[in-house]
């Protein structure tokens, strides 16, 4: 056994984990300064290494990453995710515990455990993956070892480990080697593959298994001196270049146990060529360059972020962050050397949270997308998509906004951010300090809606609730009522007149004078055109030399230098008239000179300075690229833009052009549902807006910087199909490639899409064929984009591909392929020379044969022609009654009622309104044939069927399905609604007294329900979903009804029996 070597000064520096494409980005200046608090889905830590450099952005200490989710909805097989990988032509690969799937953003194809004679997966349980060139995969199995995909052939090679050649092994990591071989990490030990030649040498480990006692070896980096580090079981090993043998890597102070007794499970070597090592109980330690150990205190030792779990992968983002993946607590992400840490968890409350904290694996694609394989499906994380930040409660810095409502904002000269709460209490953000509080209300204010803020001359907040609040801005203590002549009023608004105080109410506007306290009141008087146009005061303002009072009926203007009032309201007669009357905000731009008014039917503007008398609207809408006309709040940012909070998003309105567009994801924003007048201008220029998600923070001065290079965005084929078969192997063709078809190839599908991943439900397609089509063929919201074509002539084409995003910096990307279908032999030149020739003697031929036949015939025909289509017409008629009608229930017939059936499937479809379907059979309805006799049955069958029938709506279908089985299509009816109306027809059918001669017949049903779903590929589905839910009711017993629950065969009784 040999000796462990202490790492010292001028020691080999630390490895690098290189094995996976674009795992590693660029470090850069980090922007996140993180408080020191910990609750579930956020957790925080601060660390004691050297101090962090100054932060600039004010809110990177608020803010959260945002993750979208990929889960078995979607397609994938098992929702434990394992391993990612991006291949040569940017389509993501991910493992699973079922399998290995291939995913373009739009579909997945699945690959599962089969048969090793037809080059099937080994196992389904996917370890590890590395993309090899020509399109080739390395998949690493947890118990069939290593295989590769060749893309060509579609098929799983076995690749054997070892010195006993063994096929059967769990795989660890596959990392590349400096000379493009791979090392393979197993529990057989450390193996080298040539993807070049296929061969593998096994690499002589003794002297771990000699000091470790185990083979296991789980990773391995190799620096580009050569220099091997192995990660085993316990223990960090290291050989030298042009040594054979490996020496064990001693401890230095309280590293010396983690090295003796933890495994170390995960390397990496970061930018600064330093070395990670992610253990299974201790956390992370670290190697210099130059041979220093060190373990950061926040995530390492059992007591750290990590939780004594183990690491399981390591990502360095572009802007300098470090994200460390656990198996069970989530992902640390640090800062500085994590001298700042904080944890990123799943939230059951917040939809938006990583999708579980069992985390296997990262990846960075090449688009900057941060996905995390986790145990509850996949995450992705976009770093680019930071110009809006959302503060909700879960975030641990502002517990009180979970389920809460932002309703109203005011910045203090402070430059704090108080926000108001709907169900009681403000919060106080301090952007210098990094900090929220939290302030109570007393009394019957504690629970009431905040819709009102104003800081008054004193200093002081005033906060309107059932009246007016004072709150001392140092001690943010509650000092009591100030307005008593409000008390118990609500307020809406608090706004400045001079040195008056405004408080718009629902009944109408109160004053308070600035210099004697007292209060006066002006509102609405019936046939008074200077009164107030309505009590319901939802804003005040002043601009353009006039005070604005907006209300839901309308809007009020008093001159500042003149008495009386105007009064705006909608005209349907003026389209210069106010949108609409419900009117929610005023603002100016004087730098553009305009006046905006936000109202429930969109923005309208005037502009300043204002004409004496008149107010023309200009107005912007639906029909000017506003996705929603509900306009709840307003804000002019620093360079004259107007952002417009709406029931659907946020709108920018650009204040030069007037051009419109809407925030997406791409943007950051992914909530809506935002308050009445709950919108200002922060402190440095970001725009607030407040809504049932928290508080929304947009930051124009990233507006420009996130602007998106086109060419970035590649719009691929992804798979392509002719005549059925799969054309091109698994390697698409560029774009720009032509894509032949021979002769006889008329039918061709492509699927294709925007290899981005960044907002696949935000992305529309189009595609057309030049030379085919006259105009763009649209794909439907959420279905996958693929190109169709059947029965295509020949000729030369330009398959066009079009993607357009959303947000607002959104594209139009297009990709262009030759398309050239080759010519049958009956289409050359020469073939159409001789059938033209051929048919025009033949018609010469027919012309003057038909002529002398036809004189001679005309009349005979005629008549026969005459009877034949009378005959026919009325033969159909009855054909058509006969097929339609069954003559013994005078229900449907199976096939009517199976063609209506699918009829209301598709419209279900279209309109996203639930269907469902019964089937319902008749309980020993053979005994009854038995005892009684079929016309006995009969008679019980017609009697049930119009027992159905009399109990349905007339939209619903009802149909024999066959023998005494039926069944009945309920357009509209969700599964509630469907088992109530299945438990009705059951209780009807069984209390059913049928006469039959001398016998009294009684009947019972079994009843299967099953309703649409989104995985019902068609009516078939749903059937097959229903009839297994009829037999689960058979055999439970019959007289019940049985509810399908899922594709799996999952039901459940319907209470009721």
């Amino acid at each position: 056994m040999h000796d462990a070597v202490p790492l010292s000064a001028g020691a080999p520096r630390a490895g690098c984990r290189s094995g996976k494409t674009g795992r590693l980005s660029r470090w850069g200046t980090g922007l996140l300064a993180v408080v020191a608090l910990l609750l579930p889905g956020i957790a925080f830590a601060q660390a004691t290494p050297p101090a962090a450099a100054a932060v600039s952005d004010p809110w990177a200490v608020f803010e959260q990453p945002s993750f979208d989710r990929v889960t078995g909805v979607d397609g994938l097989p098992h929702d434990a995710t394992t391993a990612l990988i991006q291949d040569a032509w940017g389509r993501l690969w991910l493992g699973t515990l079922a399998g290995l799937v291939r995913y373009d953003g739009q579909r997945m194809q699945l690959f599962q455990q089969g048969s090793q004679e037809n080059g099937d997966l080994p196992d389904g349980y996917i370890r590890a993956l590395l993309a090899l060139d020509g399109g080739r995969l390395l998949v690493g199995t947890n118990a069939g070892g290593l295989a590769l995909f060749d893309p060509g052939t579609r098929r799983f090679e076995r690749i054997a480990l070892g010195a006993g050649k063994i096929l059967n092994t769990k795989i660890f990591t596959l990392r590349r080697a400096r000379d493009g071989q791979i090392w393979v990490t197993s529990d057989l030990g450390l193996d080298r593959y040539d993807p070049a030649s296929g061969r593998v040498t096994q690499v002589p480990v003794q002297d771990i298994v000699t000091s470790s006692q185990s083979t296991r070896i789980f990773d391995v980096q190799e620096e580009p001196s050569g220099r091997l580090w192995v990660g085993a079981n316990p223990g960090l090993y290291v050989r030298e270049p042009g040594q054979k043998a490996f020496s064990r890597v001693q401890g230095e102070g309280a590293l010396a146990e983690t090295l003796a007794s933890d495994l170390v499970w995960m390397l990496y070597r970061d930018r600064k060529n330093r070395l990670w090592a992610g253990t299974g109980r201790m956390g992370v330690f670290v190697i210099e360059p130059d041979g220093r150990q060190w373990a950061p205190a926040q995530v390492s030792g059992q007591g750290g972020l990590t939780q004594g779990r183990t690491v399981r992968a390591f990502a360095e983002l572009p802007d300098g962050r470090l994200w460390i993946a656990t198996e069970g607590n989530g992902i640390v992400q640090c800062l500085q050397d994590c001298a700042q840490a904080r944890l990123l968890q799943s939230d059951i409350g917040n939809p938006y949270s990583l999708s579980g904290d069992g985390v296997r694996d990262l990846l960075i694609d090449r688009g900057g997308n941060v996905w995390a394989a986790t145990n509850a499906g996949l995450s992705r994380y976009d770093p680019n998509a930071r110009m809006t930040l959302n503060i909700s409660g879960s975030t641990s810095l502002a517990p009180e906004l979970a389920g809460n409502s932002v309703a109203s904002i005011l910045v203090d000269d402070r430059k704090r951010i108080w926000l108001g709460l709907a169900k009681g209490g403000l919060e106080v953000i301090d952007l210098s300090a990094g900090t929220i509080r939290h302030v109570a209300l007393p009394g019957i204010h504690a629970a009431q809606y905040v819709r009102a803020m104003l800081q008054v001359d004193s200093g002081k907040i005033w906060v309107g609730t059932l009246g007016v609040l004072a709150i001392d801005p140092d001690t943010l203590q509650v000092q009591g009522e100030v307005l008593p002549d409000v008390s118990k009023k609500r307020v809406i608004v608090l706004a400045h007149d001079g040195k008056d105080v405004l408080v718009g109410t629902y009944d109408g506007v109160y004053r308070m004078s600035g210099s004697s306290g007292e209060m006066s009141r002006f509102r609405h008087v019936p046939n008074d055109p200077d009164s107030l146009i309505n009590d319901q005061v939802q804003g005040i303002s002043e601009a353009g030399g006039r005070r604005w009072y907006a209300t839901v009926g309308g809007l009020s203007v008093r001159r500042l230098d003149a008495p009386g009032l105007a009064n705006l309201r909608h005209d349907p007669a003026d389209p210069s008239s106010l949108p609409q009357n419900y009117v929610t905000a005023v603002l100016e731009d004087p730098r553009h000179q305009r006046l905006w008014v936000g109202t429930y039917g969109g923005l309208a503007w005037l502009q300043t300075p204002l004409p004496d008398g008149r107010y023309p609207f200009h107005a912007l809408g639906v029909a000017e690229g506003m996705r929603d006309a509900h306009v709840d709040a307003i804000v002019v940012d620093d360079d004259g833009d107007l952002w417009a909070s709406t029931a659907r998003g946020i709108t920018r309105v650009d204040g030069d052009t007037l051009q419109v567009a809407a925030l997406g994801a791409r943007d950051g924003l992914r909530i809506g549902g935002f308050s009445h007048d709950a919108g200002l201008r922060g402190p440095n220029g970001e725009v607030l807006f407040g809504g049932a998600w928290g508080l929304t923070v947009v930051r124009p001065q990233q507006v420009a910087s996130a602007a998106e290079d086109s060419s970035a965005l590649p719009l691929e084929i992804t798979g392509m199909t002719v005549n059925g078969a799969a054309r091109y192997g698994d390697a698409p063709p560029a774009v720009g490639q032509q894509i032949p078809l021979a002769e006889d190839e008329r039918n061709i599908l492509v699927d294709f899409a925007l290899l981005d991943y960044r907002t696949p439900r935000e992305t529309s397609y189009a595609y057309r064929l030049v030379g085919f089509d006259t105009r763009w063929n649209e794909v439907p919201a959420g279905v996958p984009p693929s190109a169709v074509y059947t029965n295509l002539p020949t000729g030369s084409y330009t398959l066009e591909l079009r993607a357009q995003t959303r947000g607002l910096h959104a594209r139009t990307l297009q990709a262009s392929y030759p398309l050239v279908v080759a010519p049958r032999f009956f289409e050359t030149w020469l073939a159409r020379l001789l059938m033209l020739l051929s048919v025009l003697m033949l018609v010469l031929l027919v012309l003057y044969l038909s002529h002398r036949w036809s004189l001679r015939r005309a009349s005979a025909l005629s008549r026969i022609i005459d009877d034949r289509t009378r005959e026919l017409r009325d033969a159909n008629e009855r054909l058509d009654a006969m097929a339609s009608i069954d003559a013994l229930t005078g229900l449907l017939t199976r096939r009517r009622a199976l063609e209506v059936s699918e009829t209301a499937l598709q419209d279900a479809r279209k309109t996203a309104r639930p269907m469902s379907m019964l089937m319902i059979d008749l309980d020993h309805f053979k005994a009854v044939n038995d005892t009684w006799g079929h016309l006995a049955g009969d008679t019980a069958l017609a009697t049930a069927s119009r027992t159905i029938a009399q109990r349905c709506r007339g939209a619903d279908v009802v149909g024999r399905y066959g023998g005494e089985e039926l069944m009945v299509c309920l357009p509209g009816s969700g599964a509630q609604g469907a088992c109530e109306l299945a438990e009705r027809l059951r209780i009807a059918l069984q209390e059913l007294r049928i006469r039959h001669g001398e016998a009294t017949l009684e009947l019972t049903a079994s009843i299967g329900v099953a309703s649409l779903m989104e995985a019902d590929r068609g009516l078939a589905d749903v059937l097959a979903r229903a009839d297994q839910a009829l037999y689960v009711a058979k055999r439970s017993g019959r007289n019940r009804v049985v509810l399908s629950l899922g594709p799996n065969g999952e039901t459940q009784a319907v209470d009721g029996h």
